[in-house]
């Protein structure tokens, strides 16, 4: 499991506490190296937005960082079954398959 991942379990009140600790506390040793790798630009925020919305932010690594589906005009291509090899649980990736649906439905 990535530091990232282990990190996603400490947001409260949209502030990372994780984050915040490393940051006062391990940036010197780090470097920004670690932060840029962090951050999602403007390409990713609506997948994020999404993938929050439909209560599936757990997979915002895997399906962004990962494996490059920051771009959701490339979700209706995802199936059941790639999502599951990707990690999801049985039940998200059907949900995600089925909320990309309706949301390209719209």
């Amino acid at each position: 499991m990535k530091c990232t991942k282990k990190a996603r379990l400490f947001e409260v009140n949209g502030k990372n506490l994780a984050y915040i600790y490393a940051d006062k506390n391990v940036r010197q040793e780090v470097g920004d190296e670690e932060k840029k790798s962090m951050n999602h630009d403007d390409d990713d925020q609506l997948g994020i937005k999404l993938l929050k919305q439909w209560n599936l932010e757990r997979y915002i690594e895997i399906l962004i960082d990962e494996n490059g589906y920051d771009d959701v005009q490339d979700w209706p291509e995802l199936g059941v079954e790639e999502l599951k090899r990707y990690g999801l649980k049985d039940g998200h990736a059907k949900k995600f398959v089925r909320m990309t649906k309706q949301y390209f439905e719209e």
